[in-house]
């Protein structure tokens, strides 16, 4: 086993944490929504809290890690590639989002204490961040599909 074989084991891994814990995450945020208490959901944001930036943060980073150090030792791949480029643009998106979520989800669960899990802007703010959520999977999973497919990159 060399080099390019560990970086794509850990590339992969990485992906696999990563887009798991978005799509389970979303899965008992939506859950968890339905529920008519909407204290519900408030207490498990609190509780995944630490999901993002432990989980879903340090997975990511493996995965952009691997994957630029990949392109640099595996003959035939470039930045330049349609495939690698898109895949680096929706990740950086997803990354913003993710990033963006985690600070409007700190403020939407102070707004709630001060304001009630009733409110209406805190009802807003939260039916916003669950739609980015499921956004999230929508990009994670087109990067994916560039993964696998390629468009754009070596004949083979």
């Amino acid at each position: 086993m060399g080099l390019y074989d560990w970086l794509m084991f850990f590339h992969i891994l990485g992906a696999i944490v990563w887009v798991g814990a978005v799509i389970l995450m979303n899965a008992i945020m939506a859950r968890a929504s339905r529920d008519p208490d909407r204290t519900a959901v408030l207490r498990l944001s609190r509780e995944l809290e630490w999901v993002g930036p432990w989980l879903i943060g340090t997975s990511s980073a493996v995965v952009i890690g691997a994957g630029i150090w990949l392109v640099f030792v595996e003959e035939g791949l470039a930045f330049s590639q349609l495939w690698i480029w898109l895949s680096l643009a929706l990740v950086a998106l997803s990354s913003a989002q993710g990033i963006y979520s985690a600070t409007e989800g700190k403020h939407v669960l102070r707004l709630s204490e001060e304001r009630g899990a009733e409110d209406r802007d805190v009802l807003r703010r939260l039916h916003r961040l669950l739609w980015l959520a499921r956004l999230d999977i929508v990009i994670l999973v087109a990067v994916l599909w560039l993964m696998v497919f390629k468009p754009g990159g070596p004949a083979e």
